[in-house]
Protein backbone atom coordinates (compact mmCIF):
# COMPACT_ATOMS: atom_id res chain seq x y z
CA UNK A 1 0.00 0.00 0.00
CA UNK A 2 1.14 3.53 -0.68
CA UNK A 3 -0.02 7.13 -1.00
CA UNK A 4 0.99 10.31 -2.80
CA UNK A 5 1.37 13.90 -1.64
CA UNK A 6 -0.63 15.18 -4.61
CA UNK A 7 -3.78 13.99 -6.32
CA UNK A 8 -3.60 12.46 -9.78
CA UNK A 9 -5.73 11.43 -12.74
CA UNK A 10 -5.26 7.91 -14.13
CA UNK A 11 -6.22 6.45 -17.51
CA UNK A 12 -5.66 2.90 -18.78
CA UNK A 13 -4.22 3.06 -22.29
CA UNK A 14 -3.42 -0.63 -22.77
CA UNK A 15 -3.80 -3.85 -20.81
CA UNK A 16 -5.64 -4.05 -17.51
CA UNK A 17 -5.33 -2.56 -14.06
CA UNK A 18 -6.94 -2.92 -10.65
CA UNK A 19 -6.95 0.00 -8.22
CA UNK A 20 -8.30 -0.12 -4.67
CA UNK A 21 -8.18 1.91 -1.45
CA UNK A 22 -7.14 0.88 2.05
CA UNK A 23 -9.86 -1.28 3.61
CA UNK A 24 -10.88 -2.70 0.22
CA UNK A 25 -9.47 -5.85 -1.40
CA UNK A 26 -7.88 -6.60 -4.74
CA UNK A 27 -10.40 -9.41 -5.23
CA UNK A 28 -13.27 -6.90 -5.08
CA UNK A 29 -11.57 -4.27 -7.26
CA UNK A 30 -12.96 -3.95 -10.78
CA UNK A 31 -10.60 -4.77 -13.65
CA UNK A 32 -10.07 -1.53 -15.56
CA UNK A 33 -9.65 -1.73 -19.34
CA UNK A 34 -8.37 0.72 -21.95
CA UNK A 35 -10.32 3.96 -21.70
CA UNK A 36 -11.17 3.58 -18.00
CA UNK A 37 -10.38 6.64 -15.84
CA UNK A 38 -9.99 7.24 -12.11
CA UNK A 39 -9.11 10.14 -9.84
CA UNK A 40 -6.87 9.54 -6.85
CA UNK A 41 -7.11 12.02 -3.97
CA UNK A 42 -3.88 13.16 -2.31
CA UNK A 43 -2.96 11.23 0.82
CA UNK A 44 -5.41 8.36 0.26
CA UNK A 45 -3.73 5.01 0.92
CA UNK A 46 -4.23 2.66 -2.04
CA UNK A 47 -2.68 -0.09 -4.16
CA UNK A 48 -2.60 -1.18 -7.79
CA UNK A 49 -2.11 -4.45 -9.64
CA UNK A 50 -1.87 -5.44 -13.28
CA UNK A 51 -3.43 -8.92 -13.45
CA UNK A 52 -3.43 -9.48 -17.21
CA UNK A 53 -0.88 -11.18 -19.45
CA UNK A 54 -0.83 -8.14 -21.71
CA UNK A 55 1.58 -5.27 -21.08
CA UNK A 56 -0.25 -2.50 -19.21
CA UNK A 57 0.32 1.17 -20.02
CA UNK A 58 -1.22 3.92 -17.89
CA UNK A 59 -1.30 7.68 -18.29
CA UNK A 60 -0.96 9.42 -14.90
CA UNK A 61 -1.15 13.19 -14.50
CA UNK A 62 -0.21 14.42 -11.03
CA UNK A 63 -1.40 17.77 -9.68
CA UNK A 64 2.07 18.43 -8.25
CA UNK A 65 5.45 16.69 -7.96
CA UNK A 66 5.32 12.91 -8.28
CA UNK A 67 6.08 11.04 -5.06
CA UNK A 68 5.31 7.65 -3.55
CA UNK A 69 5.10 7.10 0.19
CA UNK A 70 4.95 3.41 1.16
CA UNK A 71 2.84 2.48 4.20
CA UNK A 72 2.47 -0.75 6.16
Amino acid sequence: MHKHGYAYHGLVLRGGSKHWAEGESEADARLQSPGDYWYQKAGLVHQDSFPTDEETILFLQFEGPTDTIFVK
